[in-house]
């Protein structure tokens, strides 16, 4: 089922921020080998996933409001003004979201799943997941994933800082140490 990417107008049947050709380039230009191994199939999947999630997690935290309430994603947006001042037109999907959904894909390939019940556990009864909680802002969630937490925490963290520059709440601000 090929995707449908979201071009600006509020398609009501999108259901991807990304298509596959602009995530190859961005992981291309990232060095990210475990993108370029996964198959077409896979990566329709882990961006359609991606896209679901980043409105899920941090659709609240998007400045103004979907142009159209039968849009089926929450870009396009009305008009606002980024974090860096820059205009972001009703028609714009921004290069911050479509990074950070590019990134978020990755995760989803290295078996990340937010919504996650539990573990599947190995044949050995030993539990292959880690889980860890995160905030932007006024709004948290917690994550239970396969895999090792550093390296699921690193890829968010940098889906945080691409996204910051289109969020009301900065979620950078979480990353500051604060020394006394």
């Amino acid at each position: 089922m090929a995707l449908t990417v979201e071009n600006g107008t509020g398609l009501s049947n999108a259901d991807a921020y990304v298509s596959i050709a602009d995530a190859n380039t961005y992981h291309l230009k990232w060095g990210n080998e475990d993108w370029k191994c996964a198959t077409d199939a896979n990566k329709e999947i882990a961006l359609r996933k991606a896209t679901r999630d980043i409105d899920a997690l941090y659709g609240s935290l998007y400045f103004t409001e979907p142009n159209s309430t039968t849009q089926a994603l929450l870009f396009p947006r009305k008009p606002f003004t980024d974090n860096r001042g820059r205009d972001i037109t009703a028609t714009t999907i921004p290069q911050q979201l479509k990074d950070a959904v590019s990134e978020y894909a990755l995760l989803v390939l290295n078996g990340y799943d937010p919504y996650a019940y539990g573990p599947e556990g190995n044949e050995d009864g030993s539990v292959p997941f880690a889980s860890a909680s995160s905030s932007v802002g006024d709004a948290s969630w917690s994550y239970t994933f396969r895999g090792s937490k550093s390296s699921y925490d690193t890829v968010l963290r940098r889906v945080n800082i691409i996204l910051a520059e289109i969020l009301e709440r900065n979620p950078t601000s979480i990353f500051v140490k604060v020394v006394r």
